[in-house]
């Protein structure tokens, strides 16, 4: 199964609405220009047939794009976490900065 396949099946399993899966924005267009017909999904799967998602992707080996990393931590992380995140990584550069690689602070 591919993504569209299991993210369309897990739409259908809402009631009341029709779910259209498309491949690409193209194929969409298409569909709504009346060009290309795309039947509606009938019915969702099973929430056991649904694949465990992906494990969450670490952000600490991207260097660099800290706009976009920013980004993508404001998203994910919630406001206590963030502000906890930006409190303690000053710190932990001054103690990485200071030599105590192996102290118990780090």
């Amino acid at each position: 199964m591919n993504n569209v396949t299991v993210d369309a099946a897990e739409a259908a399993l809402v009631d009341g609405i029709d779910v259209i899966p498309v491949r690409t924005l193209a194929e969409l267009v298409a569909h709504l220009k009346g060009e290309l017909h795309l039947a509606p999904l009938a019915g969702g799967v099973a929430i056991e047939e649904v694949p465990d998602p992906e494990p969450m992707v670490d952000l600490a080996h991207v260097k660099g794009q800290e706009h976009a990393r920013r980004a993508l931590e404001s998203l994910t992380l919630d406001r206590g976490a963030a502000h906890l995140k930006d409190e303690l990584m000053p710190r932990y550069a001054e103690l990485i900065y200071n030599g105590f690689w192996f102290s118990p602070e780090r």
